[in-house]
């Protein structure tokens, strides 16, 4: 048996806003959590996509109101 463990991600969560308009431009995001109510999640999707190093989006349940808002918030990350 090996010894050897897999390697995971590791995120470090230093820094929090309440709003996308106030995370710095500067600031290098790759992982984004949304908490927030389920209407402001395909707008806050739209505007934290826009950061070019965000590679992870971890999103409160539920996630959408219905397959229609899915399949929109899907075509919006070209998945």
């Amino acid at each position: 048996m090996s010894n050897q463990t897999k390697t995971e991600p590791q995120f470090i969560c230093n820094k929090t806003f309440d709003k996308v308009s106030k995370i710095p431009k500067k600031d290098e995001i790759n992982f984004a959590i949304i908490s927030s109510n389920i209407k402001s999640h395909q707008k806050i999707i739209r505007e934290i996509i826009k950061f070019k190093n965000l590679k992870y989006i971890l999103c409160e349940k539920p996630f959408c109101k219905n397959l229609n808002e899915a399949k929109k918030i899907k075509k919006i990350l070209k998945i």
